[in-house]
């Protein structure tokens, strides 16, 4: 009966763990703390609990050694949490054929499992015990490295330029805090499992005191489905932003920056306030248009302004819904309009037409751009030339 139901919870978290992440591959454009190597992690562990809540299962009928071929995967995921915390703190997302150097002992531990289970040459003592110290020896080393990667990503959420940041460094701390903790819970009970196995003469596969595992990755995958942050996004490491004076700049007909105005704007019961996290925000938003320019492509949507700001796209929707005067259409318009001036006054008509300073800027044709500038200026294009040549 104890089986059974251990077999039935450990199936129930493993497909927490799948939902958990087709959610995760949902936002993972958007969502920049989320990387292959953490869906690696989620991966193996969930497919281990489904794995053995089937072999656990009588009506499955499967081979009590369908699950011991896969214990090794257990050690997949120790490198690949190692390298998260890696990718985390470097800001990078890609795979390297130089990672794959981190998978080799696991690889030929799962080989060596599944050679003892077909030759009974590989089926003696000293095999095993080598086994055993090598994997002890295995986690031991990536604890230390994990502990040396979890210092440099404390050290950069609280370093000085970021004291004023609280609420994004309680939210990465504590993720990052939880995950730690539950890494060397699960890979202390491994270690203690493969002992206990060891001592006691049975076969060595880890399983020992498997409801531990259960129990704690039941609490991970909790976790994460009620932090969603985690599952969505939050602003990643690299980007941390910070208020300063140049924000005042941005006190134009665009953003609403101060309660009072808020509150007189908008009426919902639940009303948004103006704090620092949303001032930075529209800070970063301000700084990437002003320095990239990417309204000049015509097609540039708010996604694309969302994945550049490594943000998840609710949030642009959430600032312009709330902090804006005007819509998305018509700051990308008055952008486009400022970027033009700014080519003017380069002398960019010196020898190009407006049709071409039109295209230049993102608008398709002359016409929404002649219709744009005048609103914006009160003057069309030629006037406006003509001003400057007036002042000349």
């Amino acid at each position: 009966m104890y089986i059974q139901f251990e077999s039935f919870l450990s199936l129930l978290v493993g497909f927490i763990g799948i939902f958990i992440i087709i959610l995760m591959f949902f936002s993972y454009k958007s969502n920049v703390n989320v990387n292959i190597y953490i869906i690696i992690v989620l991966a193996f562990a969930s497919f281990r609990f489904i794995t053995y809540g089937l072999v656990h299962l009588d009506f499955f009928e499967l081979h009590p050694n369908f699950h011991t071929y896969f214990i090794p995967i257990s050690l997949i995921a120790i490198p690949s949490f190692l390298l998260y915390l890696r990718a985390l703190l470097m800001d990078y997302r890609s795979f390297y054929k130089r990672d794959l150097l981190h998978f080799i002992f696991p690889l030929l531990s799962l080989t060596l499992n599944f050679l003892q289970t077909k030759f009974e040459v590989f089926q003696n003592h000293t095999i095993e015990l080598t086994q055993i110290w090598c994997v002890v020896l295995f986690f031991m080393l990536y604890m230390v490295l994990i502990v040396l990667e979890l210092k440099k990503i404390i050290a950069k959420i609280f370093k000085p330029k970021n004291k004023g940041n609280t609420e994004h460094q309680w939210v990465v701390s504590r993720w990052i805090i939880f995950i730690i903790t539950i890494a060397i819970i699960s890979g202390l009970k491994l270690v203690l499992s493969v002992v206990y196995e060891y001592r006691s003469g049975d076969i060595i596969t880890g399983n020992s005191f498997f409801i531990i595992n259960i129990l704690i990755w039941g609490l991970k995958f909790g976790f994460i489905l009620f932090n969603i942050e985690i599952l969505y996004g939050f602003p990643n490491l690299k980007t941390d932003v910070k208020i300063d004076s140049n924000l005042f700049l941005y006190k134009d007909s665009t953003w609403i920056l101060d309660n009072k105005h808020l509150e007189s704007q908008h009426n919902e019961i639940v009303q948004p306030t103006v704090d620092k996290k949303n001032l930075a925000y529209i800070h970063n938003i301000e700084k990437f248009v002003t320095t990239q320019s990417p309204f000049r492509v015509s097609e540039y949507k708010a996604k694309d302004l969302a994945k550049d700001l490594n943000v998840p796209s609710s949030h642009i929707a959430y600032l312009f819904k709330y902090y804006s005067k005007i819509n998305f259409t018509e700051f990308k318009n008055t952008k486009r309009i400022k970027d033009a001036i700014f080519l003017i006054d380069q002398d960019f008509l010196v020898d190009k037409t407006f049709d071409a300073l039109a295209t230049q800027v993102g608008f398709t044709s002359y016409n929404p751009f002649f219709v744009a500038f005048k609103k914006q200026t009160n003057l069309s294009p030629a006037q406006y030339l003509q001003s400057l040549g007036a002042k000349t």
